[in-house]
């Protein structure tokens, strides 16, 4: 019965899209929506962290962040972000998924703008390294015809070293539509345990030092630049961040604050400063093995 029930939220959530109610957009709006449409590849980071378990199971994840931030940049633009996602593992390495993106201040602040289906497998392939491979549909809900062509699929091929003293995880993604971009995001990160609260209740601390690096469209298409910043075809850094997340798990929920501090790496004809954000990540996992449904609740 629960997982009947739990099925047919999945199926729900899938075939049932978000309204649109698309009202036209200037050139700026088109640009920043642009630029948001393909942010937070953390929410990927997310769903690979979920389908390590072997067991088959349902996850409930959303994480809002009182900044919507895409490689370092907020592009002016203050707002909150809100991520709710569903991730299926079937405990064979093989995974589903979709979340929706809202942001506060997108053309119509009541709906969601874009929902991303996805699917990807994850293997263990030795004692510290582990792969996954990974693809997404993006469907957008508002913005004109150009803005629902511009990227409309991601292909990530990601491989992760994990040692005893230090995490190092490498994500190449391919990103395309009648638009095509290249990034490479690097993370070094270790987990520190600081204490347990009776038998069901762990804390720890999980640092991270991001860097993303893109190909030569990583602004131009982004906001309105003067256009020799077209003429740019290498490979750059464009930010790096430290993220400072504690990690609350009781059972099978998952409380994680986090705070951010961002170093946006200059580029030609533009300004940027470092700044700080924080969000907040809550996650649930049911699981279909009878062992663990005792858990579930």
């Amino acid at each position: 019965m629960k997982f009947n029930y739990l099925l047919s939220l999945l199926v729900y959530w899938i075939v049932i899209p978000p309204t649109n109610a698309f009202s036209q957009i200037d050139k700026g709006q088109r640009n920043l929506y642009i630029e948001k449409s393909s942010t937070n590849r953390d929410s990927i980071e997310e769903i690979q962290d979920s389908i390590k378990e072997t067991l088959p199971s349902i996850e409930f994840n959303s994480e809002i962040s009182n900044k919507v931030v895409f490689w370092g940049r907020t592009f002016g633009v203050n707002q909150i972000g809100l991520d709710p996602t569903i991730v299926f593992n079937t405990g064979k390495g093989l995974y589903f998924y979709t979340t929706s993106y809202y942001w506060s201040q997108d053309a119509d602040p009541n709906l969601f703008a874009k929902s991303d289906f996805g699917l990807g497998y994850y293997k263990k392939i030795s004692k510290n390294w582990s792969i996954y491979l990974n693809y997404e549909k993006w469907k957008y809900f508002n913005g004109d015809n150009f803005v629902r062509n511009a990227i409309t699929n991601s292909l990530e091929a990601n491989a992760t070293l994990s040692l005893d003293w230090i995490n190092v995880e490498s994500s190449l993604y391919y990103l395309f539509g009648n638009i095509k971009i290249v990034e490479l995001n690097v993370n070094v990160s270790q987990e520190f345990d600081l204490f347990q609260f009776g038998k069901h209740t762990n804390v720890s601390f999980f640092p991270e030092l991001a860097t993303v690096f893109a190909d030569k469209n990583f602004l131009p298409i982004y906001s309105d630049f003067p256009s020799n910043f077209q003429n740019i075809n290498s490979f750059r850094l464009l930010n790096i961040a430290l993220n400072l997340p504690f990690v609350i798990q009781m059972n099978n929920l998952e409380i994680e604050p986090i705070f951010h501090l961002n170093f946006p790496i200059q580029q030609p004809n533009e300004s940027v400063k470092p700044f700080h954000y924080t969000s907040l990540k809550l996650a649930y996992t049911f699981y279909f093995q009878k062992d663990k449904l005792k858990d579930n609740f």
